[in-house]
C-alpha cells in the first residue's frame, strides 16, 4: 500500500490551519456592538449609553452646556456660550462624529456601534 501523507505531514498541516484559523479571528474587526458618546471636558470623561434616552448638563470653563440623548444620537440642546455653533450643529449617532464646544472646552464623541456603518471613505 502507498501512502501519500505521513503522519506528520497531517500533524503539520493541522498545526498550520488551527493557527490560520486562530489569527484570523484575533485580527476580525469586531466594533463594539453598543454605541456610547464620550463626553470630555475640563471637570473629566462622561460616558453615556445611547440606547438610553435622556440628558444631562455639563459644566466646564464656566459655562453650562445641557445635552440630550434621542433615537440612538446624542445632541447639544443648550449652551451659555457666546457662539452656540454647538447648539446649531446635527445630532451625531456614528461612530467618530463628533461636537465640540471650544468656548466651554466640551468635545462629544461616538465610540463604539458597527465597524462599517455607512463608511464617508475607505482606502486601502
Amino acid at each position: 500500500m502507498v501512502t501519500i501523507f505521513k503522519k506528520s505531514d497531517i500533524l503539520v498541516a493541522a498545526i498550520i490551519i488551527t493557527v490560520s484559523v486562530l489569527l484570523i479571528l484575533a485580527f476580525l474587526p469586531g466594533g463594539s456592538p453598543e454605541k456610547t458618546a464620550v463626553i470630555r471636558s475640563d471637570s473629566g470623561e462622561t460616558v453615556v449609553d445611547l440606547d438610553k434616552e435622556g440628558g444631562g448638563t455639563v459644566v466646564s470653563a464656566g459655562h453650562m452646556l445641557e445635552y440630550s440623548v434621542r433615537n440612538g444620537s446624542i445632541s447639544v440642546v443648550n449652551c451659555t456660550c457666546r457662539d452656540k455653533i454647538c447648539v446649531r450643529a446635527h445630532a451625531i449617532s456614528r461612530s467618530g462624529q463628533t461636537i465640540i464646544c471650544m468656548p466651554a472646552h466640551v468635545a462629544i464623541s461616538i465610540k463604539g456601534g458597527a465597524v462599517n456603518e455607512k463608511s464617508d471613505i475607505v482606502a486601502g
